[in-house]
């Protein structure tokens, strides 16, 4: 008896995993630059949340930590009432100069900014309405910032954006790897 013999089917062999595209660690690398952007520059940057307030009608004290730029804003009074100046007192009892807020100055989160100042040192600084101001309101001095709260929204506004670009480029190129 002659059997034919039909050949043997080659043995599989799995395939070797593919990998990683660059697609998956462009997109891992955009989620962390998206998440740390949008932490240091929306969530990091709103400085001054926590300040005191003083009455601006009769002032008050506030102790600063150091050395550095600081701003003013006002709070309250009525609507549509022009914020009072600012007059600040230094720690060793002398005046210190308070710049002007730009006219185009307008509210935010911390109220309306009224001028900035220059503290030489740590201390406490008196703080109140300069001239013979009837503010109803208070101040509120926080370090100054160059950001604005809309610049800061903006700010992790793209840092969101980054991130969520990242997770796109992470999903596409995971699919891809199928």
């Amino acid at each position: 008896m002659t059997g034919t013999t039909e050949p043997a089917a080659p043995p599989h062999t799995p395939r070797p995993p593919r990998r990683l595209g660059p697609l998956v660690f462009v997109g891992a690398a955009l989620i962390v630059v998206g998440v740390v952007l949008a932490v240091a520059l929306g969530v990091l940057g709103t400085g001054g949340s926590s300040a005191p307030k003083v009455p601006a009608i009769s002032g008050g004290d506030v102790t600063l930590d150091g050395p550095g730029d600081y701003a003013i804003y006002y709070q309250g009074g009525s609507s549509g009432a022009q914020a009072p100046a600012a007059q600040v007192v230094g720690p060793d009892l002398n005046v210190v100069p308070v710049r002007d807020a730009a006219p185009d100055s307008s509210s935010g989160p911390s109220g309306r900014l009224v001028g900035e100042f220059t503290a030489t040192g740590a201390g406490r600084y008196r703080v109140q309405a300069g001239g013979a101001a009837s503010a109803t309101g208070d101040f509120k001095v926080t370090e100054a910032d160059s950001a604005t709260g809309e610049q800061r929204t903006l700010g992790a506004g793209v840092g969101v954006l980054v991130a969520v670009l990242g997770l796109v480029l992470l999903i596409v190129g995971l699919r891809r790897r199928r």
